[in-house]
């Protein structure tokens, strides 16, 4: 698994965040701590301060990549 922490230059801001890709609302949950990610993630989130004042959206996506030895594991019955 891999944490992703979020974070706002406006100190006051309410971060909200997708998981799905989708674009973040209003009405998307509010960042509280570290995601925990397990699987491959795109993450998007915004922040804001009043209904006037929204950041613009930015986003990633997190890989998760197998593990090189995983085929040869599989293969040597070891998985």
């Amino acid at each position: 698994p891999v944490e992703v922490s979020l974070q706002s230059a406006t100190p006051l801001a309410v971060i909200r965040y997708t998981l799905d890709g989708s674009l973040p609302t209003e009405s998307s949950p509010v960042y509280a701590g570290p995601l925990v990610l397990n699987a491959t993630t795109t993450v998007r989130a915004l922040a804001l301060l009043s209904a006037r004042s929204v950041s613009p959206v930015s986003g990633a996506t997190f890989f998760r990549a197998a593990s090189p030895f995983a085929a040869w594991w599989q293969q040597q019955g070891l998985q």
